[in-house]
């Protein structure tokens, strides 16, 4: 789908919710530079990769092999879950986890206030090096003092205990955004996303090192963030047209890590379920990903280098990427290499109208989840199930009913997979985690804190699982 058949149905929502000029100059596939804010400084000695001398490639069939090296991805071999999605390549699998015990229970609650509108969105736990770090605003009542009115408190919180203290507090992201919308912590420093704003701050200290105001850039909703070689790179939650040009308006900006200088932005096609489920870019091998456009550019230079086929939720497993494409009634699991580009095997499942988020790949399977079209459903059927497939040849191993040990109203709604080396831990809407094998798809537990609702979340390291339930209270379970 090229850039002139995008429909010019839009989200005008983000458009008055931000209540900024849509930059010039931001469409087609032209990456464009971004004007940094008054707060960030520049450093002459900072270094820049050329990717001139790389091939470029016309050929949405050609070969990969001239720009790409073996799928490395960052922070893959990560013990610590500091980003949403584990690392660069969106695996959602934290190799080094135990996961919970075999009969889990919540050892522990944190409440939060966070408003419904957009709730999806908002919900980022992170785990690292023992500590649950997490934010909160408006909470001027409570323990976590002191949080103004209007103020963000970075909140952190012991893995075992937990115990919670506030870490420091902040007004920037909330004056020039409004929320937070997503969050990253690297090296020390934790980046802070809300609409149309980025802040990084010592994660030791709270100073604030840079603040960069992407309203320029149109970049709105910034939930998807992935840091790599020296580079952040910044998605757009929502799709939008430039009422003037028509054009759709940047959804990928990448920033300088140590200036928080822009480097550059491109579009994104879009498409109509974005309000759902955050997009997250896919970074690997110096390369940029973005999960609804073809173009694989170049990390630091935004140049387009190659192109692969547009998917939805992109993961990258051992050099095999892998994807959803939900095209009117048809939805397929795609894999291609990652290598050359071409396509390994497509999975078009049974009956089944939709299937979300990332695909999470534990050994030779292939997890994600179905969604039925409602004149499929047989009496007493859940409308989701969760589906392994063959990873070598996309055939469907087992498919099955992971409401089956509870009521539907409560776990109907699976936002993600998260995995360790042995198991996939479906994190529902509401705060609900249900523990599959993915050999057989055998459900080994379920726990169920507070029910259903839209809201969603979840992190992973050692032994304790992290979800999110209502108004985004956080559950600690092992």
């Amino acid at each position: 789908m090229t850039d002139s058949n995008i429909p010019q149905h839009t989200r005008r929502r983000y458009l008055a919710t931000v209540g900024t000029a849509i930059a010039a100059g931001c469409s087609g596939d032209t990456p464009s530079e971004v004007q940094p804010s008054q707060n960030t400084t520049h450093n002459p000695n900072q270094s820049s990769r050329n990717g001139s001398d790389l091939t470029i490639l016309e050929d949405s069939e050609g070969s990969l092999s001239d720009v790409v090296s073996p799928g490395n991805v960052t922070y893959g071999d990560d013990p610590n879950w500091r980003m949403h999605g584990h690392d660069t390549g969106n695996s959602f699998i934290n190799p080094h986890a135990d996961g919970p015990s075999g009969s889990p229970s919540v050892q522990w609650t944190f409440e939060r206030d966070i408003f419904p509108t957009g709730s999806l969105i908002h919900h980022q736990p992170l785990i690292v090096d023992g500590t649950v770090y997490t934010y909160q605003f408006n909470v001027s009542a409570r323990d976590h003092t002191p949080v103004k009115n209007g103020n963000i408190a970075l909140i952190r919180i012991d893995a075992k205990t937990g115990e919670s203290e506030t870490v420091f507090t902040t007004n920037g992201i909330r004056e020039k955004s409004g929320t937070v919308t997503g969050i990253v912590i690297s090296d020390g420093i934790v980046y802070l996303a809300g609409l149309g704003a980025v802040q990084a701050h010592d994660l030791d200290t709270g100073n604030e090192l840079w603040t960069i105001r992407l309203n320029n850039s149109s970049i709105g909703v910034p939930t998807g963030m992935r840091i790599a070689d020296d580079v952040l790179v910044v998605t757009d939650h929502q799709h939008s047209i430039d009422p003037d040009t028509r054009e759709p308006t940047p959804r990928l900006c990448a920033v300088d890590l140590d200036t928080g200088d822009p480097l550059w932005t491109a579009p994104g096609r879009g498409r109509e379920n974005d309000s759902v489920i955050p997009s997250f870019p896919l970074v690997a091998d110096g390369l940029v990903h973005h999960p609804d456009k073809p173009p694989i550019r170049d990390l630091r230079s935004g140049e387009k280098l190659a192109t692969l086929p547009a998917q939805e939720w992109p993961s990258l497993h051992d050099r095999e990427l892998y994807g959803i494409v939900n095209q009117g009634d048809t939805t397929r699991l795609m894999s291609h290499s990652w290598e050359t580009g071409h396509q390994r095997w497509e999975y078009v499942p049974e009956k089944a109208d939709y299937a979300s988020c990332h695909p999470v790949v534990v050994d030779d399977t292939v997890v994600i989840i179905e969604s039925r079209r409602d004149e499929t459903i047989e009496p007493g059927e859940s409308p989701g199930r969760c589906t392994g497939v063959n990873r070598e040849t996309g055939e469907r191993q087992w498919s099955v009913n992971y409401t089956s040990k509870a009521e539907s109203e409560e776990l109907f709604w699976a936002g993600f997979r998260i995995a360790d080396s042995e198991t996939v831990y479906i994190v529902h809407n509401g705060g609900a985690a249900t523990a599959i094998d993915p050999t057989d798809g055998s459900i080994q537990w379920q726990v169920i804190p507070n029910g259903w609702q839209a809201a969603r979340g979840g992190a992973l390291a050692e032994d304790l699982l992290v979800t999110v339930g209502r108004r985004g209270t956080l559950y600690g379970i092992r």
